[in-house]
């Protein structure tokens, strides 16, 4: 399967490097020779990048060493790749008036919000890990 990236995830380390080097104008190939240099558009500038200290914390948790997991970065289409399944939406409940609340604590109105879901992997080949 081809993947048809559209965003890259990075660890919070390099996240100034990656904006570097993603919304770069463009890029020099330097010749064999180190005389030549050919200028071109950068070829990665429609990637978005995105930075996550979770996925960090995630990936030492799972065993990898800290100075490993700060060089970790995804590429790919996160969306096609990954998605949240929704049980039930957001609820939002107010409490009745002159409830014990209201009455032992003066608290005159309180609200609750309930909401079930989970996130789910539909396809994971749209999102290449890279560790190095």
């Amino acid at each position: 399967m081809l993947v048809r990236a559209n965003s890259v995830l990075v660890m919070p380390a390099y996240r100034h490097a990656a904006h570097r080097v993603f919304n770069a104008a463009q890029i020099a190939y330097a010749g064999a020779d180190r005389e030549t240099t050919t200028t071109a558009a950068n070829p990665l500038g429609n990637y978005k990048v995105v930075e996550s200290r979770l996925a960090y914390r995630r990936v030492v948790a799972a065993g990898t060493a800290a100075a490993d997991a700060k060089k970790w970065w995804f590429l790919g289409d996160f969306r096609k790749a990954f998605a949240y399944m929704e049980n039930w939406p957001i609820t939002v409940t107010q409490s009745p008036l002159g409830s014990e609340a209201d009455f032992n604590q003066d608290v005159v109105v309180r609200f609750k919000a309930s909401e079930r879901g989970a996130a789910a992997v539909i396809n994971p080949r749209y999102v290449v890990k890279c560790t190095g």
